[in-house]
């Protein structure tokens, strides 16, 4: 086990299997990533390991597949753990309006490049948020900082772009709906509550 950390299941069950890592599977049974993408057999049969991250462990409880490891976003981002093993980290409604903190104009950019020493070639993080931040435009403006640490991005924005692309990464037409429900909601709020959005960030 790594020092400091608190795994919750043992992570010797990993081997040279790759890993699907989400980043806050949230407190209810229904919220984690097992429960809101269609295609899960190579997950639940063990061909791929599902590993929730969380630094609070009522958000684990309910995990009944793979391994659960108690940390924050940044001291995962910052560790070893994973590295190279990983096809895909999920991080819904995590960041928030903080993503576009007025000092780092929302580029995280150590947290970024530990997230990326996690993937395979060819792995993605995939970002959604109900609420786009307070420099909507920012994300725009930001994406060549991602290309910088070998981070191919892609901001999809709007509810049908949305719709397409939720779909065509394998969400539940159940959490589509949710998804993109509150979001919808949230463009009748001016300011930082502007509808939401999904980053796609491909490591190349």
């Amino acid at each position: 086990m790594t020092e400091g950390f608190e795994h919750l299941q043992p992570l010797d069950l990993i081997g040279d299997r790759s890993v699907v890592i989400e980043i806050g599977p949230g407190y209810h049974p229904e919220q984690n990533m097992l429960e809101r993408l269609e295609n899960v057999d190579d997950l639940v049969s063990g061909k791929s390991l599902y590993v929730a991250i969380d630094d609070k462990s009522y958000n684990l409880e309910h995990v009944t597949h793979g391994v659960v490891t108690r940390m924050s976003l940044q001291d995962f981002a910052s560790s070893d753990l994973h590295n190279g093993k990983a096809e895909s980290i999920y991080i819904f409604n995590v960041f928030g309006e903080p993503f576009s903190s007025a000092s780092d104009n929302g580029f995280h950019a150590e947290v970024f490049k530990g997230l990326g020493r996690k993937l395979q070639t060819g792995g993605r993080i995939i970002i959604g948020e109900h609420i786009t931040p307070l420099r909507a435009a920012f994300l725009r403006e930001d994406l060549q900082r991602f290309r910088n640490i070998g981070l191919e991005p892609r901001l999809v924005t709007g509810y049908r772009d949305m719709l397409r692309e939720l779909r065509e990464l394998g969400f539940s037409v159940h959490y589509r709906n949710a998804f993109l429900g509150q979001s919808e909601e949230n463009i009748r709020y001016e300011g930082p509550k502007a509808g939401g959005f999904l980053l796609i960030l491909t490591k190349i």
